[in-house]
């Protein structure tokens, strides 16, 4: 798996954070500019068992749901 930059480390942090706070049941990504495999296991640092992630195409955004 890639590594994530320390910006998307923090991005990651900032989005569990409102995840916590706002009691998400579900959290839904679009526009993603990675490949799935950078982004499939952040489910779990969310605090969520299972997600799965759809690999950007080009320019276009992937998709991700937790």
């Amino acid at each position: 798996m890639l590594e994530l930059s320390s910006l998307t480390l923090r991005a990651v942090s900032v989005l569990r954070d409102l995840v916590r706070v706002q009691k998400s049941d579900m959290v839904f990504l679009s526009m993603m500019l990675v490949q799935a495999s950078c982004i499939e296991d952040i489910h779990i640092k969310l605090g969520f068992e299972n997600g799965f992630a759809i690999d950007r195409i080009d320019r276009s955004g992937g998709l991700a749901m937790y």
